[in-house]
Parts: structure tokens; sequence; C-alpha cells
């Protein structure tokens, strides 16, 4: 029995660590990797208020995305668990694919905010349509999962994104494996995980 944590990468830097108050297409160039920014100065105190040396510790293998606000993330953890584990990169951790500008419009977001492009991406998934399909996303999750049961550590940490976890929520907690037996509903009222955070499971 393996112990994979999923987690949330660390807040980023400003003006990034308000998603709220970013314009348009500040969103869309973070949605499409044509912005990465750092992440938060303030990183390092805020991973130590969420996890203990113990925690730290047990972590046999990190794995994150391409991205780098993940890599950084899991150095982080790498470096404060003294412990020098090895980081891997995996496809199969990177956020949603999807663009903001094909899903709805500048004006849309102005009227409504950043939950537009929250509801609209769910929207996108289910009918493939301006986003990753809902079905490519749970094939990824089944491969990471494959990927995972093969390697040879006991506790995993895997650092990853907040749209992409909601569907691993889905996969791994609920047992949610077919794209009909999820709808925009269950996406939009799943877990929100804020950053550093995430959940436990055991395969």
């Amino acid at each position: 029995m393996k112990k994979i944590t999923f987690i949330r990468h660390c807040l980023l830097e400003p003006p990034y660590n308000d998603y709220s108050r970013l314009t348009f297409n500040r969103i869309s160039g973070l949605a499409i990797d044509r912005i990465s920014p750092n992440i938060h100065p303030e990183s390092q105190k805020l991973l130590l208020e969420k996890f203990d040396y113990k925690k730290l510790k047990s972590f046999d293998l990190i794995l994150c995305s391409h991205s780098k606000r993940t890599k950084q993330t899991a150095e982080l953890f790498r470096k404060f668990a003294n412990k020098n584990q090895e980081i891997r990169v995996l496809p199969e951790l990177s956020e949603i694919s999807f663009n903001p500008k094909a899903l709805t419009t500048q004006k849309e977001f102005i009227k409504q905010g950043l939950g537009v492009i929250r509801t609209s991406l769910f929207h996108g998934m289910k009918n493939g349509q301006g986003a990753e399909s809902l079905d490519a996303v749970l094939l990824r999750a089944q491969k990471l999962k494959d990927e995972l049961l093969e390697l040879p550590f006991n506790n995993i940490l895997c650092v990853t994104h907040s749209f992409y976890m909601r569907v691993l929520r889905l996969f791994f907690l609920e047992k949610l494996t077919k794209s009909c037996d999820i709808s925009e509903l269950k996406l939009i009222n799943t877990t929100d995980h804020h950053h550093l955070e995430g959940f436990e499971v055991n395969i």
C-alpha cells in the first residue's frame, strides 16, 4: 500500500497572489503558461506553518508538473526535509489545459469576475471546446495512478494545480473514472484547495 499526498503549489508572488485582482490578459497568460511567476517570497514561512519536520521528512519521493511554481514548491519541500529526496517532473501532474479567451470574453470577465472562468472551464471540459476534455483529464489521472503504483516508493508527494486537483479528488477519493459520472455541477462543488493544501490517498 502506498500513501500519496496531493497538494496545490505555493502561493505566487505579487500581483499573482490574488487572482481576483488580475486582468483578463494576465489570467489568460497564466493559464496558457505565457506568464510563469515565481512562488511568493514568504513561501518558506507558509510551508513551515503547515508542515512539521516529521511530515516533511516522511516523503520518499517528490513529483511535480513542469511549471515553475510546482518545481519551486517541490524544491522547498526537499530543502526543509533535509533529506535530499529525488524530484521528478511528471506531465500527468500538469494543470488542465485551457485558454480563457476561447471560453469567455473580457466583457463577461469584467461583468462576472473570476467565477466566469471557472464555470466556463468546466463547461468546456464537458463539451470539449476551449479546454482539455474531461475524458482526456481522466485518462491522464489513470495514467498517473498506474505510474504511481509502479514506483518503488511508499510515501510520495505530488505537487500539482488547483483545477486538476478537483478531478483528482473525484478520481481517487470518489472513484469516479468516467466523464458521464461527473457533471459540471459536481466539478463546481468539489473542494477548491488553497495553496499548500490537498488530500491523501492510499493506493
